[in-house]
């Protein structure tokens, strides 16, 4: 038996989520309010053992407000709002070789041996009754509050206050139509009317973030988290020989301690027996021992940890906190685990839902590492007690980590995501279909994700590039960009978007690849920026040995492509730009003197039923190339970044690398570049001859520019309607320019 899906409906941003769960372990991750620990707090709500109870602003934001404009509405029945309820429906399902005695003939809805689906729904809510008690009352307040001569209280105040006079909690057993595969709400039965306990069915703990750890000097929570563990082994394995023997060592202990404090405090007893009584030795007294094995843990036991030093143990809070956070988290796991294999007087439930919420706080990577490697080893080794009956186990873990994903199995992730204001629970798993046509780009893909970019999965937004020169150059030309913002601000007295380095953004570097990343792009509902090359370039005969054109078997001319300078080409081999860009039929790929001359605006897409689509209200904009003129006045079209940067840094090379009378160092800062094409670029200004043959290495070029880099003053001319005096600002790296085309994708990515 187990819970194969969790539905639910107005609890916070969680206002129609599915949320299906593994038999094992379901890894949920997301962004930063995406509902993760709102999940956690209505499985607590619904099903911890001190359930806690819910406050109006639990209640979805939409339907909070409908219930509010309802409730001051003239028309009683206009807008009347329905299923005012947060609600929780968990589907568990079974087979024949579950024992089914816990459930009964009131949980178990419906005999058909092809149904083995019970649906069991949690809600707290108003019915038609209670809501129109809320809106009577909230007149009726109002009038009186009128009559006294105070302030009216609003709707939102209203609910805010007094709404447990009017929304209940109530359990029921739903259930579920086989037909159309969903509960039918009208047979149900009513778990609460039947006094109907579900502890023999379902039982939840939970591991919170906020564990009670610290390193602080008086902190000692791993020892009384020892005396914890003693309690948990007497109630489940009370005649343990180790048991025995404890206890006879305190009685033993409390034998000898009665003689030492007959003496040590015979002084003070012999002064109280001097006050004699009404009968004797009625005032006389005796201190003995009385020592308590749990108390005794509790308040004595020292968790140590090994030094490492001449057999020198430390105490605990000398620890670092991830490991403190680690330990504290196996003696809590342990502690549920004992919870969950029961008594003999209450065995083990059917189903057993743990929830484990972000373990890796405090813990360094290699701690969260280790931690996702053991974790299902640890909960299967509990599930299986040496002598006990087995109980089975379903693990919830939410997470930030990157490093945790990385190390799991892809088809156990669940991601939340928002979508326009809700929350939606994607299947990682279900993104295979997505790659039905391309399987290998789906294996590639799975492959990177979970060794090298799991970090998208919690990214706001993505950058993805071709190679390592932008790699390496674009956090440079991200802190310039958010500083060209500013002046912006500043000149024009409008506040823009928060700055790109203050966002959560990942750089991720693709080559000429991103095609195998489109779906997943699409299926997270990432905003993404695509920076890739114009890669110009032209059909040349293949010539054999002798310098003869080869033939094809139908006697046409033998081609290929061939890489050239962006004046003599005639197609792209960029394969991004082929699948982005099409004629306006969209039966073959743009002419390439079309490729060149589209707009800034006409390179925004949105993903609409598994396709882009060009929109200026796009989520995904495509950068490359674009005609630039430097410093010198020279217009050039470029052909990759490489070629783009020289181009609009002409001047950075000339200032760096010659002397007054024109001719190129010997010992200049950029030894990547070759000094025989460097002289010629300075003197033709062909950036494109130089990008291709006179780089050695174009991560060495791409550090030396950073190596090179030099701040700059910027003067912010005064503005009298903004009463702005001139103001000047130091700009880091000043001294070299990023190209346009990733300049103007930058700031389009910068925007919300």
């Amino acid at each position: 038996m187990k819970i194969s899906k969790v539905e639910i409906r107005n609890f916070r941003l969680l206002k129609d989520v599915r949320l299906d769960l593994e038999d094992d372990l379901s890894l949920v991750i997301g962004k930063n309010n995406c509902g993760k620990t709102s999940l956690l707090l209505l499985l607590e709500r619904f099903l911890g053992r001190g359930a806690s109870s819910f406050a109006f602003e639990d209640l979805n934001l939409d339907v909070g407000r409908a219930l509010a404009t309802w409730i001051t509405s003239d028309g009683a029945e206009q807008n009347r709002p329905e299923d005012v309820k947060i609600q929780m429906l968990l589907f568990i399902t079974y087979d024949k070789s579950d024992d089914l005695s816990a459930v009964g003939d009131t949980i178990l809805m419906d005999l058909d041996p092809n149904n083995s689906t019970i649906v069991l729904s949690f809600e707290y809510g108003v019915d038609a009754a209670a809501l129109d008690r809320i809106r009577e009352d909230f007149i009726n307040e109002n009038k009186r509050r009128d009559e006294v001569k105070i302030d009216s209280v609003s709707a939102i105040d209203f609910l805010s206050q007094e709404h447990d006079k009017y929304f209940k909690t109530r359990r029921k057993s739903v259930l579920f139509d086989l037909e159309h595969c969903r509960p039918d709400f009208e047979h149900y039965t009513d778990l609460d009317k039947e006094k109907i306990k579900l502890d023999r069915i379902i039982r939840f703990s939970a591991l919170g973030a906020r564990r009670d750890v610290s390193n602080k000097e008086t902190d000692n929570t791993l020892s009384a988290q020892s005396a914890g563990e003693y309690d948990r082994i007497i109630a489940t394995n009370g005649e343990l020989e180790e048991v025995e023997r404890f206890k006879d060592s305190l009685v033993k202990a409390d034998r000898d301690l009665d003689g030492v404090y007959n003496k040590l405090f015979g002084g003070v007893l012999n002064d109280v027996a001097q006050f004699g009584g009404v009968q004797k030795d009625e005032s006389r007294i005796k201190i003995v021992s009385a020592l308590r094995s749990s108390r005794l843990l509790k308040d004595n036991t020292i968790v140590k940890y090994a030094s490492g030093y001449d057999g020198h143990d430390l105490p605990e809070n000398h620890n670092g906190l991830g490991y403190l956070n680690l330990i504290s988290m196996i003696f809590e796991l342990r502690g549920v685990m004992q919870d969950f294999s029961g008594t003999v007087e209450a065995p083990p439930a059917n189903i057993n839902l743990l929830f484990i919420e972000e373990p890796e706080a405090h813990t360094h990577p290699q701690l969260q590492y280790v931690f996702i490697k053991n974790i299902k080893e640890l909960l299967n080794r509990s599930c299986n007690p040496v002598g006990r009956p087995a109980f089975q186990l379903q693990t919830i873990l939410s997470t930030h980590s990157s490093h945790i994903v990385s190390e799991s199995s892809f088809d156990d992730i669940k991601y939340l995501r928002r979508n326009e204001g809700e929350v939606e629970a994607l299947n990682l798993k279900d993104l295979e279909n997505r790659y039905s046509d391309r399987p290998s780009w789906f294996k590639f893909l799975k492959q990177y994700l979970t060794v090298h970019r799991s970090e998208l999965f919690f990214a706001d937004k993505a950058i993805f590039i071709e190679g390592d020169t932008e790699r390496i150059l674009m956090p440079a030309m991200i802190v310039k960009a958010d500083q060209d913002c500013l002046i912006e601000e500043l000149e024009s007295g409008t506040d823009l978007s928060l700055p790109l380095q203050s966002q959560n953004i990942s750089i991720v570097e693709v080559g000429n690849y991103f095609r195998t990343f489109e779906k997943f792009v699409q299926f997270i509902g990432l905003k993404c920026l695509v920076i890739t090359d114009l890669d110009g370039g032209q059909r040349v005969p293949v010539l054999d040995d002798a310098g003869n054109p080869k033939q094809n078997a139908d006697g046409t001319e033998k081609q290929r492509n061939e890489v050239c300078a962006t004046d003599n080409a005639t197609l792209t081999t960029n394969e991004t730009l082929k699948q982005f860009f099409r004629d306006p039929e969209g039966t073959s790929p743009i002419s390439f003197q079309n490729l060149k001359d589209i707009p800034f605006g006409k390179k925004a897409f949105l993903a609409e039923n598994g396709s882009w689509i060009g929109h200026k209200e796009g989520t995904l904009r495509v950068a490359f190339q674009t005609e630039e003129t430097n410093s010198k006045g020279t217009n050039y079209q470029a052909r990759s970044f490489e070629d783009a940067f020289l181009h609009v840094n002409y001047d950075l090379l000339s200032d760096a690398c010659t002397m007054d009378d024109g001719a190129v160092k010997n010992d200049h800062p950029f030894p990547s570049l070759t000094n025989k094409h460097l002289r010629t670029f300075l003197a033709n200004r062909k950036a494109y001859e130089m990008a291709e043959k006179g780089i050695d290495s174009k991560p060495s070029f791409a550090i030396e520019v950073l190596l090179n880099s030099q701040e700059k003053p910027k003067t912010v001319k005064p503005h009298e309607d903004l009463e702005l005096d001139e103001q000047n600002h130091l700009h880091l790296f000043g001294n070299w320019n990023t190209p346009e085309y990733i300049r103007a994708g930058l700031i389009w990515l910068r925007q919300s």
